[in-house]
């Protein structure tokens, strides 16, 4: 049976949707827009899966030169807010600070309460 010339990429299951993307080690790449920016139900799958946002790894990441107002700080602040509670761990390099680390600890209790 001959294979069709032309996919559907946005058609993909859910579930073959989301084994691509934890396929990508590069978080900063999938919140920048990336895969997620290739059709609607990737960036859905992308911001709306709380599943991928699990193990948030920011480590050896960097920001591409042509987004100077983003920094790897406000990049891990949104992979927490996706993880909508859920993150189970988290680990940075650079751009680590007191503030950062206080809005981990907001997030972890505000779990706990919840």
């Amino acid at each position: 049976m001959p294979l069709p010339s032309e996919r559907d990429w946005a058609e993909l299951p859910l579930d073959v949707l989301l084994h691509i993307l934890h396929k990508l080690e590069d978080q900063v790449e999938l919140l920048l827009g990336g895969a997620a920016g290739t059709c609607r139900s990737w960036r859905h799958a992308a911001g709306g899966e709380p599943e991928l946002w699990h193990h948030i790894d920011m480590r050896g990441q960097h920001v591409p030169t042509f987004l100077s107002a983003v920094s790897l700080k406000m990049m891990a602040r949104a992979a927490l807010r996706l993880s909508v509670g859920q993150c189970e761990s988290f680990a940075a390099k650079h751009d680590v600070n007191d503030d950062l680390l206080l809005f981990l600890a907001e997030q972890y209790e505000q779990d706990l309460s919840s």
